[in-house]
């Protein structure tokens, strides 16, 4: 009983005043007066090193709580589509909107800094888009695609700003994402995967919503959630820009054909030289090594198996090249990882 109280109401200075020992919030502090380089690193090396038995007894026990969670979501869909025919349209809507309902009002009496209501939370931002499909079917609006997922990105806003868990982010993240493909698929009338303006516009955008997190997490530590965020949003950003730079390698009639190598080469820098001095953790370089690998790959195949009548020795020389960057990004990325 009385841990429940304390966890409802903490006390000043308590476990809801402190900011989790992560390498964020560790390096945010190197600039501070009277901080040893050597504390720097020590705690470091105290931050990154494998985790405690309690700590994966922790990590399951977050893991199986937000598993429950999406069965439980699926439970509601599937039974409301299952019993489609046997339902009215109000028991439809209805399902549906008591399940929200009932989240929605189970986050609010447990409180978002508790697990548990951020399961129901994420839970209800969920099927807020279900809800919307429902009354968008048995009502035939007529709405595009896209419009019901921009309707569930800015219904669910709120409790994304409310909730700061890392899984409504990456919710509303994927939202404005899938949003913006059925959008250009629907108004441009040309296929995303085969439109690099496309691509680049969606680089241009996660790129603008990448500095933003990191300029306002780096500044107010401990507010917004996670830097797996981060790690997605660099991941995108990289992905829309080798998709363009495959098409200019491979295509010699694509309009503006090196914009996207250019892109690529301004996240490559940024990556390398503006993050990599301030952030030990390896996967946004290991991520940038990756893309560009598959840029030179693709550029090297145009070359080398152009011409039909070497077709054997030019696969043969590209698994030799595969290889020898592959080798050559492990072996920088355990000399990084060592130096760090």
């Amino acid at each position: 009983m009385m841990e429940e109280e304390s966890e409802n109401n903490p006390s000043p200075g308590g476990e809801a005043d402190r900011v989790p020992a992560t390498p964020e919030a560790i390096l945010a502090l190197q600039d501070q007066p009277g901080v040893r380089p050597e504390a720097i690193r020590r705690a470091l090396d105290l931050a990154l090193s494998p985790p405690a038995p309690e700590a994966w007894a922790r990590f399951l026990d977050r893991t199986l709580l937000f598993l429950g969670g999406l069965l439980a979501t699926s439970g509601v869909l599937f039974f409301v589509a299952s019993n489609w025919q046997e339902l009215g349209h109000l028991a439809r809507l209805g399902l549906v909107e008591a399940a929200v309902i009932l989240a929605a009002l189970g986050a609010w009496r447990l409180g978002p800094e508790r697990l548990a209501g951020q399961v129901l939370l994420t839970v209800a931002a969920a099927l807020v888009g279900p809800l919307l499909g429902v009354y968008g079917q048995i009502y035939q609006t007529g709405a595009d695609a896209w419009n019901l997922f921009l309707a569930w990105s800015l219904l669910i806003v709120p409790w994304v700003l409310v909730g700061r868990n890392p899984v409504l982010w990456l919710l509303l993240l994927g939202l404005g994402n899938l949003t913006a493909w059925l959008a250009w698929d629907q108004l441009a009338g040309t296929d995303p995967w085969e439109t690099a303006s496309f691509q680049l516009w969606m680089c241009a955008a996660n790129s603008l919503v990448w500095l933003a997190w990191e300029a306002f997490r780096r500044r107010t530590v401990g507010v917004l959630p996670c830097s797996g965020i981060s790690r997605v949003l660099a991941a995108l950003c990289l992905f829309h820009a080798a998709l363009p730079s495959w098409m200019a390698l491979l295509d010699s009639r694509f309009e503006g054909p090196w914009l996207g190598p250019i892109f690529l080469a301004a996240l490559l820098v940024a990556i390398f030289r503006l993050l990599r001095p301030r952030d030990p953790d390896l996967f946004l370089p290991a991520a940038g090594l990756a893309a560009a690998i598959s840029v030179v790959t693709v550029g090297a195949s145009r070359v080398l198996l152009e011409d039909s009548a070497a077709e054997e020795a030019g696969v043969l020389l590209m698994g030799f090249l595969v290889l020898a960057q592959v080798a050559g990004a492990a072996a920088w990325l355990r000399r990084a990882g060592r130096s760090s």
